[in-house]
């Protein structure tokens, strides 16, 4: 899908799928939304890591590859811990008296982070390249 899509576009649209998918049980609480907003919410986080690795492994010398996947390993699970202590943390700290609303809290503040990197994303990713094309016959 990179090669056909173009890497800025495949991480757009699966950052567009993560924070659409991520507002429904922020919309609604229900078990249905809920199994189904974070199921596709995964989808298209996992559409963007691999856009995120294959574009950062791309860009770096065969020498270097080996730290490069380190560090871009490391990023993720630091990122993803990250992510989940904050969004947690603001569910737990929310939550009053026997209702939901910290989960709605949660759900609210994940789809704006995917909004916003999606935005990051349109701007960061680099572009399709070009193809590139054969010079025709000179006529002389």
């Amino acid at each position: 899908m990179i090669a056909a899509m173009g890497p800025r576009r495949l991480a757009v649209a699966g950052l567009v799928t993560t924070a659409a998918s991520l507002a429904l049980p922020a919309a609604s609480l229900g078990p249905v939304t809920v199994v189904i907003g974070a199921a596709v919410a995964g989808a298209g986080t996992g559409a963007m890591f691999v856009v995120a690795s294959a574009t950062a492994l791309g860009q770096v010398a065969p020498h270097e590859s080996g730290i490069a996947s380190g560090i871009v390993s490391t990023f993720h699970e630091f990122g993803a811990s990250i992510g989940a202590a904050v969004i947690s943390s603001v569910a737990a700290a929310s939550l009053t008296g026997g209702t939901l609303d910290g989960f709605t809290h949660g759900f609210v503040l994940a789809a704006v982070t995917a909004a916003v990197a999606t935005l990051a994303a349109a701007v960061l990713t680099p572009p399709r390249p070009r193809a590139v094309t054969e010079p025709g016959p000179v006529d002389a």
